[in-house]
């Protein structure tokens, strides 16, 4: 927990932002609809729920009055939305919500920069938490998730294909889709449609489960006929069988290597990279009897399921499935991290780097003891790793490991 001293020091810094760009703020669509939460700066951190304001201008003067360390808005739209009750408040209908975030998606650098500690025995390890504890059989974990260049990047890319899903599969369009940074680890995709609107938890369930792969079983048999060919190997076929034959296509070019660390057996990957231009050939030229003669049906079943696993989304089903949920307001600060959640467009998404572009302070330098603490990127400059080190550096990574609890002002 943070002292009195770093929370008012990052109080005033986040003044200082809020006082300049609130005016920024967009305010979600028909904000009159909308509930609000915030979290407070304080030592004890509980949300402010069932706001609701008439006008955007009075959303704005409530954060610059309060300063707070986190800020939601509702993916539903209420009759009432300031209702102390759900019940209450006259539900109208809900964006679909999607959430990718590091927390959800197996990442190798997850096992230089996370940690976890057993709440029963105090066992502690790196890398992602296991299923239960080896020491005392506990499943009580703290967990501390670090970010760095590589998780972020792997939830950019799921982000795109998501988005490549929405598009071919759902018809739905760009300017009905905003991409929000979530200031921390992860993406929001906000799908803004009248019909879509009104669906419940059940249909949004089934939407989950399509974009995950959830109860799809997809084998040899699927991409065969009765003799056991690979038959209509097209890979312009719409949905899932498209994306899958383009997958397998995609996979055959991968070297060696790439195909161990994806969980090929050597051998198989040797056949293929040995014999890459004769099997792609085939399959071009539609020859797909040779093809599916040449490796054995348990090569080809374990290609298949390594490019489900390529093509299907890593998203947090709770959240898509919540009509009620309250999710980051755009352009305002993460409490753990000081960085800006930012809308981008889906033409932009490519191009973004949170760590340089949702950076909310530029200059300054601080005076901070760091405990321990992994190593950070901001803006292309490394900070740390640090254990128990008396550092001056700019206000953007100071404020980062302060509002992580890695940091006190020295």
């Amino acid at each position: 927990m943070q002292s009195l001293r770093e929370i008012n020091y990052v109080r005033e810094k986040f003044r200082e932002y809020y006082l300049k760009e609130a005016h920024k703020i967009k305010p979600p669509a028909e904000v009159e609809k909308r509930e609000f939460g915030f979290i407070p700066l304080k030592r004890e951190r509980g949300m402010m729920r069932h706001r609701g304001f008439p006008e955007a201008e009075q959303m704005t003067g409530f954060i610059k009055m309060l300063i707070p360390s986190d800020a939601y808005y509702s993916s539903a739209y209420y009759k009432k939305p300031d209702a102390p009750s759900m019940r209450a408040k006259g539900w109208l209908g809900a964006d679909l919500i999607f959430d990718i975030d590091c927390d959800h998606i197996s990442t190798p650098c997850k096992k230089r920069h996370d940690h976890w500690k057993c709440l029963s025995c105090g066992n502690a390890g790196m890398g992602e938490e296991p299923e239960r504890c080896r020491n005392c059989d506990g499943e009580r974990f703290e967990v501390d998730s670090w970010l760095c260049d590589e998780c972020l990047a792997t939830a950019k890319r799921e982000t795109a294909k998501l988005v490549v899903i929405l598009e071919e599969d759902f018809g739905i369009s760009d300017d009905q889709m905003e991409l929000v940074f979530s200031g921390q680890r992860g993406y929001h995709i906000h799908v803004k449609d009248k019909y879509i609107e009104k669906l419940g938890t059940d249909e949004r369930k089934e939407i989950v489960d399509y974009v995950t792969g959830t109860g799809l079983h997809i084998g040899l048999h699927n991409l065969t006929n009765r003799k056991g060919e690979i038959s209509n190997f097209n890979a312009s076929t719409k949905g899932w069988r498209g994306r899958m034959i383009k997958a397998v296509y995609t996979m055959l070019l991968k070297r060696v290597k790439e195909l161990k660390a994806m969980g090929i057996g050597e051998r198989t990957a040797k056949k293929i990279e040995e014999n890459r231009d004769m099997l792609l050939g085939w399959l071009d030229a539609g020859k797909v009897t040779q093809t599916a003669a040449f490796l054995r049906k348990r090569a080809w079943e374990s290609l298949i399921q390594k490019a489900k696993a390529q093509e299907t989304v890593a998203v947090d089903t709770v959240v898509t499935t919540d009509i009620h949920r309250l999710i980051r307001l755009p352009s305002s600060l993460h409490g753990k991290t000081a960085f800006k959640v930012i809308s981008i467009t889906v033409d932009e998404l490519s191009e973004f780097n949170p760590l340089r572009d949702a950076t909310a302070f530029k200059g300054g330098l601080v005076k901070i003891k760091v405990e321990k603490a992994e190593m950070i990127k901001v803006g292309g400059v490394e900070y740390g790793p640090y254990s128990n080190e008396l550092v001056e550096l700019p206000t953007a990574p100071a404020l980062f490991f302060i509002c992580r609890g890695k940091a006190a002002l020295a």
